[in-house]
C-alpha cells in the first residue's frame, strides 16, 4: 500500500474519537486472522495507529495490548474455522478468492515448521491464510499457538513503532 493511503487511513483514525481508533485497531486485528484481511490490510492500520500513538492521540501500551490479544484472537478464530471445514475451506467463496497459489504459499510455511509459523506473522498475504489452513492441516492447537504468540508480540509492536 502507497505512503498516500497509510497517511489517509491515518487521518482517517485521527478524525475519530480514541475509543473509536482503539475499536477499530482492536477489529481489524480480529478480523484478520480470523477472515483473511480482505478489506483493509492490518500493517497499514498498525503503522497509522502507531503514528497517532506518536502524536499523543493514542496510548501506545493501551494499543500494544489491544492489537495483539486481538490479533491472537483473530488467528485462534481462523485456526478454529479451519479446523472446522478442514479442506473444504479452499472452496468457499474466501478460499477461492485466495486461489491456489496463496494455499501453497501458506502450506510451504506449514511445512517448515515452527520457525516459519512464527515468520508467517511477518508475510503480508500469507499471515492472513496461515491460521485456517494451520487448523484444517490437523495441526495441533497447542503447536499453533506457541508459534504464533512468537511472531505476533514481535510483529504488532514493531509495525506500531514504525509508525
Amino acid at each position: 500500500m502507497s505512503r498516500e493511503a497509510t497517511m489517509d487511513i491515518a487521518s482517517t483514525l485521527g478524525s475519530v474519537p480514541a475509543p473509536v481508533v482503539y475499536a477499530i485497531v482492536a477489529g481489524l486485528g480480529l478480523s484478520e486472522g480470523a477472515l483473511g484481511g480482505i478489506v483493509v490490510p492490518g500493517a497499514v492500520t498498525l503503522v497509522a495507529a502507531g503514528a497517532l500513538a506518536a502524536a499523543d492521540v493514542i496510548s501506545m501500551p493501551l494499543v500494544i495490548l489491544l492489537a495483539i490479544v486481538a490479533t491472537l484472537a483473530g488467528d485462534s478464530l481462523g485456526f478454529a474455522l479451519g479446523r472446522r471445514m478442514g479442506d473444504g475451506l479452499a472452496t468457499t467463496w474466501l478460499g477461492r478468492r485466495i486461489g491456489p497459489a496463496g494455499w501453497a504459499r501458506a502450506r510451504t510455511v506449514l511445512e517448515k515448521g515452527w520457525p516459519a509459523l512464527s515468520a508467517s506473522r511477518w508475510i503480508g498475504f500469507v499471515r492472513s491464510v496461515v491460521p485456517p489452513l494451520a487448523g484444517a492441516s490437523g495441526l495441533s492447537y497447542a503447536r499453533f499457538v506457541r508459534a504464533n504468540v512468537l511472531g505476533v508480540v514481535t510483529y504488532v509492536p514493531t509495525m506500531l513503532l514504525v509508525g
